[in-house]
């Protein structure tokens, strides 16, 4: 029988100004996310996170995991976020990484 997982209960900040209480998956920091995690969630900016714009785009500031981002926000926290879907895949924000 397989355990079911835990969620954490975290504080959230986004657009800079914005904290809400949320559960979460998972937490870490972006790199040790981005090693678990990557090809599976759409790595965004907690404080530009992603919205869906009138061309059917998205607009906020989305991770991809290149060398400068991991050398600059690599140790920043990042959560799994329940509240963000970007193109049907679920959403992890990066603290801070803008």
């Amino acid at each position: 029988m397989e355990r079911k997982q835990r969620l954490k209960t975290i504080i959230a900040r986004y657009k800079y100004y914005d904290y809400v209480r949320i559960q979460t998956k998972d937490t870490g920091t972006y790199l040790e996310m981005l090693a678990k995690y990557q090809g599976k969630y759409e790595f965004w900016c907690g404080d530009i996170p992603p919205e869906k714009d009138d061309s059917g785009g998205y607009s906020g500031y989305r991770l991809d995991g290149s060398p400068f981002q991991i050398q600059q926000w690599g140790k920043h926290k990042a959560w799994i976020d329940p509240r963000f879907k970007v193109r049907g895949k679920p959403v992890i924000l990066v603290w801070k990484a803008k």
